[in-house]
């Protein structure tokens, strides 16, 4: 008798531990499922067994302060949360976002463009602490083998505020033929050949290396680089 009251207990005890960790939870936002994100105001609700009382959670995202947000999610079927910094502040229960602009309106390598991103207020930001990382605005430049290092809100990381990766937001193009980029766009170009000693004969060929010195991207005008020889 002992035996099966025993049992029985410990299968009750099974039984409740299973419902705890199975108990459902969902947080929604608008009738869709926010998740984990400190730009959206959700509600997060549903059901857990606290000291084997089922017991039901609604709890709604807010501002700890101007700067944090206190985000409900759900964890492994619980209700879990995390606290968020806001780097442009937090207002009704949500981390305020930031925008990108870019002058040249993408990515023109015909237009030298700058790239800026404000807060909601069209405030700049250059800095974004704690994160150590500077901020735009960044302007279109030239990189030293005469491609363009081109700037736009298509790789600016807006959500987050601030550049995660250390604002590497450019991304190099190399110009048409016969251009290279002056000043931050692609800009027709002479090229001027420099060449080097021709090579010791050998097989009766001789080599050389001439190169492009203003970096233009194109092969009209270049001078042999192999001729033949005799020893």
């Amino acid at each position: 008798m002992k035996k099966r009251v025993l049992v029985i207990l410990v299968f009750i005890f099974f039984i409740n531990i299973i419902g705890f960790v199975s108990a459902e939870c969902s947080g929604l936002i608008g009738g869709q499922n926010a998740g984990t994100s400190k730009y959206f105001k959700d509600t997060t609700f549903g059901t857990m067994y606290i000291n084997y009382i089922e017991t039901y959670v609604n709890l709604t995202d807010y501002c700890i302060n101007s700067s944090v947000m206190k985000d409900y999610n759900c964890n492994g079927g619980n209700v879990d949360s995390v606290e968020h910094f806001c780097v442009n502040g937090c207002n009704d229960g949500a981390g305020i976002k930031s925008i990108c602009s870019d002058s040249d309106g993408g990515e023109n390598l015909y237009v030298k463009g700058t790239l800026t991103i404000t807060d909601a207020n069209g405030v700049p930001r250059t800095s974004s602490p704690p994160d150590p990382y500077v901020l735009p605005p960044y302007t279109d430049s030239c990189t030293t083998d005469g491609k363009v290092s081109e700037y736009s809100c298509k790789d600016a990381i807006v959500e987050i505020g601030y550049c995660k990766y250390g604002c590497n937001l450019a991304r190099s193009y190399s110009c048409p033929s016969g251009e290279t980029c002056s000043n931050g766009i692609c800009a027709l170009c002479t090229a001027s050949w420099s060449c080097s000693y021709w090579s010791t004969c050998t097989n009766n060929q001789q080599t050389r290396t001439c190169t492009n010195s203003n970096n233009c991207n194109t092969t009209s005008n270049k001078p042999s680089t192999s001729q033949s020889c005799c020893v």
